[in-house]
């Protein structure tokens, strides 16, 4: 199998996930070239010549197929560091008091998180100190213990299992964002394009905190 793949995805997953599966396709597909671009915004698959993206919410009004692959889950997270000099974070409402760092996408307008316990929902201000569109400054902040934040599990799942963030209010969670493969028509796919879509589908569902 051999040929050119152009794929694109958020800056978050790409350089958190996507190109070890990229490399991973290679290993067992050397003849196998890739174009990986890394980038926040939507992309028109067809006029700018792409195989296929990962997007966080369903394509309307192109001419794709949209394939889920689940639901992307963010949950509050802080640093050892960061929680010795706060105390103990034990109710929404001492996210007012802290330190902030999360995207712009997640606090609306009015600087507020939307956050969910069960069937609850929980509008809390907050005060941000860092607002980015980049999720490896992101957890570079939250790690070095420059406040609490929102962030996606699947970009901090190691740092969990590690201890170096702390999974906090664990009752509450954002609301999860779906996340889907989008690829034109099947009609005229490339063996190697179909053949990358399986084993990606596969690999993206394995990931910690997509369900």
């Amino acid at each position: 199998m051999q040929g050119t793949l152009r794929i694109f995805a958020p800056s978050c997953i790409g350089a958190q996930h996507l190109d070890r599966i990229v490399m991973e396709f290679q290993d067992d597909h050397p003849l196998v070239c890739v174009d990986l671009v890394l980038d926040n915004r939507h992309v028109d698959l067809v006029y700018e010549n792409f195989d296929l993206a990962i997007r966080y919410d369903k394509p309307e009004n192109q001419d794709v197929i949209a394939r889920r692959i689940g639901l992307v889950k963010r949950i509050l997270v802080a640093s050892p560091k960061f929680l010795e000099s706060v105390g103990l974070v034990e109710s929404v409402e001492r996210l007012t008091d802290l330190n902030i760092v999360t995207t712009m996408v997640v606090l609306s307008a009015r600087n507020t998180l939307t956050l969910c316990r069960g069937e609850e929902t929980f509008e809390i201000p907050v005060r941000p100190s860092l607002r980015t569109n980049n999720s490896q400054v992101i957890t570079r902040s939250l790690r070095s213990g420059r406040g609490a934040g929102p962030v996606q599990v699947i970009l901090v799942a190691d740092d969990l299992a590690a201890g170096t963030l702390i999974h906090i209010l664990p009752d509450y969670a954002l609301r999860p964002t779906e996340m889907f493969l989008t690829y034109p028509s099947t009609r005229f796919m490339r063996p190697t394009v179909r053949a990358f879509i399986d084993f990606l589908v596969l690999k993206l569902r394995k990931i910690e905190g997509i369900d």
